[in-house]
């Protein structure tokens, strides 16, 4: 697909990448199945620390705050565990709620669920099971792609030093598919600019998906990092 959009090869009539964030284990047991039988080409985006884990706690919380199903008061008590203010406008941006993410993490898993769980946030009811490395070598031996979305899903743009995200994640994910290089990247949340995309070529990607929904390359890209555009498909209701 790079190849092809950038002219150094020709791709064939009407072509198609299907690609895949995040690494739920769904896109092994259910959509694998599909690519196979229609010759699908497909590229997984996968958050390199939550392969083997059952579910990836940080969407949970998120997607909670983002819709606002966080009351001031469940807010005060996440900032209590991780030393930040009990005023809620403490987390009223994107990176402030970022930072408490990170303080969080810090915590025991199972303090950590029980601590999400007394503010009515379930990760088993909320949050997919994420990718086993078994099924990642089933995904990358039936010649799907392999990409990194990031190590923890933090948006890049807000991240002290997005580096960290983007080396260790191709670090973690070269370490389980030695045999494939991972060069391609998906930015978490559609998040990044113009530092987070240096630090990318600097990493050693080669090409990103962004959230820009248009078909091919992104226009006007000022950098060497080849982006591409997507067309988001909901799930069927």
């Amino acid at each position: 697909a790079v190849a092809g959009a950038t002219e150094r090869s020709k791709l064939p009539p009407r072509p198609l990448v299907i690609p895949f964030d995040d690494g739920g284990s769904e896109t092994e047991t259910v959509a694998l199945p599909i690519l196979r039988r229609y010759a699908f080409p497909a590229v997984v985006f996968v958050v390199a620390d939550a392969v083997n884990r059952r579910h990836l706690w940080t969407e949970t919380l998120f997607h909670a705050w983002n819709s606002g199903r966080l009351n001031s008061e469940n807010i005060a008590r996440l900032g209590e565990f991780v030393g930040l203010a009990s005023d809620p406008s403490s987390c009223a941006s994107v990176g402030e709620f970022w930072r408490m993410v990170d303080g969080l993490r810090l915590l025991a898993e199972q303090d950590r669920e029980t601590l999400l769980a007394e503010i009515g946030l379930t990760t088993r009811d909320m949050a997919p099971e994420m990718l086993c490395q078994a099924q990642l070598r089933t995904l990358a031996s039936s010649q799907v792609v392999i990409g990194s979305h990031g190590l923890t899903h933090r948006p890049l743009a807000v991240c002290d030093d997005p580096a960290v995200e983007l080396t260790q994640s191709r670090c973690l994910l070269g370490g389980i598919l030695p045999e494939r290089q991972i060069t391609f990247l998906s930015f978490p949340h559609g998040s990044c600019n113009t530092r987070v995309i240096e630090c990318a070529q600097e990493a050693g990607y080669g090409a990103a998906f962004t959230s820009v929904p248009v078909l091919n390359r992104v226009p006007n890209n000022p950098t060497g990092l080849e982006a591409f555009g997507r067309i988001n498909v909901s799930a069927l209701q």
